[in-house]
């Protein structure tokens, strides 16, 4: 009996080291109608430098047409169907692994308030990472003059938190790229799900555009998803992205607002937690009071 167990434990042993990691499938995002899976916005406050200063600008509906010859966006806050996000990459991340050409690539530029950076500058992929990193909305990859389809590694370094929200924006709302999550480690997550944008992933127009960018009559458009998308419990400590459509974007971390202390939402879920405790302590037939 007993060596009829060691080699039953030696058999599962040798079937565990072998698993193959589940293939991840790829989730379209969808902005509107009834296979809508982002989050409905219905407020965006941004602060907006332009030649007469710096203004606070609150739409309240998607924005028509485009104002040129900002210098920056920086958002404030985004009111969705989850809540206010109003905080902001909490971890600055690096690039690793990519794969962007450096000949003929001239469309290829990091637009910052107040320089283009090329792919053949030395701080390039610095430049790309603080992208990642701010809420400057006019502060993005361009990709333009050719068909090229980097990718690259967005690292933070530590699990991200998992209640968190991507905020992401495409100049004009039209082209595609993927996003799929890496673990701490940066491997990419087995049996997690791969992110797919595209024209009908993108839905309000902030009606800006980088003064830098020479396709400047093309407004940035946003969109947010909840990171439950990614189908997966596991720690997030990055994103793999491959602009499969040279799409002009970036995207960052969103945060929803933390409640006031004595509101509403702050009491109910005073109420829900002391529900729980009750319900918890009376598991041994006594109700905890």
């Amino acid at each position: 009996m007993v060596q009829k167990c060691f080699c039953v434990f030696v058999f599962v042993s040798t079937v565990l080291w072998n698993v193959v990691p589940v293939a991840a499938d790829i989730v379209s995002v969808v902005a509107n109608g009834p296979n809508a899976n982002i989050e409905t916005i219905s407020q965006v406050v941004i602060s907006v430098t332009d030649g007469t200063g710096t203004n606070l600008v609150t739409q309240n509906v998607s924005v028509t047409g485009t104002t040129q010859g900002v210098s920056s966006a920086i958002l404030q806050s985004i009111t969705t169907t989850a809540g206010v996000l109003d905080s902001f990459n909490p971890v600055t991340p690096t690039i690793a692994n990519s794969t962007f050409p450096t000949s003929g690539a001239l469309g290829i530029q990091v637009l910052t308030p107040s320089q283009a950076v090329g792919v053949t500058d030395s701080n390039f992929l610095s430049a790309l990472a603080e992208t990642h990193a701010n809420g400057d909305l006019v502060n993005y990859l361009r990709v333009d003059g050719g068909s090229f389809t980097p990718q690259w590694d967005i690292l933070y370094g530590e699990a991200v938190n998992s209640n968190d929200f991507l905020v992401f924006e495409e100049r004009n709302g039209n082209t595609t790229f993927t996003v799929e999550p890496l673990d701490i480690n940066g491997d990419p997550i087995a049996g997690s799900d791969t992110l797919s944008f595209n024209s009908a992933s993108y839905q309000w127009s902030i009606g800006l555009s980088n003064s830098l960018d020479p396709n400047g009559s093309q407004p940035q458009v946003l969109g947010v998803v909840d990171f439950d998308l990614f189908g997966t419990s596991t720690p997030i400590g990055g994103f793999r992205i491959n602009d499969t459509g040279n799409a002009d974007f970036k995207f960052f971390i969103g945060t929803l607002a933390v409640p006031e202390p004595g509101s509403a939402v702050v009491i109910a879920l005073l109420g829900l937690c002391g529900l729980r405790r009750r319900r918890l302590s009376s598991v041994d037939g006594e109700l905890d009071r």
